[in-house]
């Protein structure tokens, strides 16, 4: 499959790289193939291509941490391993549990999966008038058999909706209402936010107030590159699109990665 061009560029956008602190968050959506008759799109990932780049990470020097370990970073940088790498996974997709989590496992990877609360045990909506599949989405109980696999589950929203296309008062619901259910139905206390197609909205020091008040301590884009700590904004963290023709060992050992970018 080739990749779109879009895709690529969103893969290799990079933000300044601290050679001593470099943190690479990798942003997955779907692993296996589609649970119904549709067309495989980018945001599928093969078992095999995804247990492959999982193998390249544990060979590579590259770190694999924690949620706690990765919001311990933002606050005291050099707690740090020299090379990061984050796993995240978007829209709470059965997927994760069914095909990820035994991947993740055996390897011993912790990760972060990202879920629209109004939509927990449902499908994915929001693709109805996409190209995209819709998919199921994980029920409470089958997220808190990801939370006892080592994956944490933090707030995408609650309904999945482009944050620059609500006003505050919709804002700050889709916030503080998602991040009230996770801490309500998991007992775990949910202060990491993946922006819905990575819209931080229109205006976004509106959204970083917000964020703020509502309790988060980071927010994820989607797009860009490994990145240095400390970073100059904890609610807008880049991320490394993962889809199944991106090569991460490229984009990993390339120069800009290697050295300054």
């Amino acid at each position: 499959m080739a990749l779109k061009k879009k895709e690529i560029a969103l893969a290799r956008g990079t933000e300044g790289v601290d050679p001593k602190a470099r943190v690479a968050v990798l942003a997955y959506h779907k692993v296996g193939r589609p649970s119904a008759s549709a067309s495989v799109t980018w945001y599928y990932i093969s078992e095999e291509i995804f247990e492959r780049q999982l193998h390249w990470i544990a060979e590579s020097g590259w770190e694999v941490i924690d949620a706690a370990r990765f919001l311990q970073g933002l606050d005291d940088p050099g707690s740090l391993p020299d090379r990061s790498v984050l796993l995240t996974f978007d829209d709470g997709y059965q997927s994760i549990l069914h095909c990820a989590l035994p991947y993740l496992n055996s390897f011993g990877f912790p990760a972060i999966i990202f879920v629209p609360t109004g939509l927990v045990g449902d499908v994915s909506r929001f693709d109805e008038k996409t190209r995209e599949p819709m998919e199921p989405i994980c029920s409470w109980d089958e997220l808190r058999e990801l939370q006892r696999g080592g994956v944490s589950v933090e707030s995408h929203g609650v309904s999945h909706c482009h944050f620059s296309e609500v006003d505050r008062a919709r804002l700050v619901f889709e916030l503080e209402s998602s991040r009230r259910a996770i801490i309500k139905e998991l007992g775990a206390n949910s202060v990491m936010l993946a922006f819905p197609y990575g819209d931080a909205g229109s205006g976004y020091p509106e959204t970083g107030r917000a964020l703020v008040e509502a309790g988060y301590r980071c927010a994820f884009l989607y797009g860009g590159g490994a990145q240095s700590f400390p970073i100059s904004d904890p609610y807008r963290i880049a991320r490394i699109p993962m889809g199944p023709d991106i090569e991460l060992e490229q984009i990993l050992t390339s120069p800009s990665v290697a050295g300054k970018v």
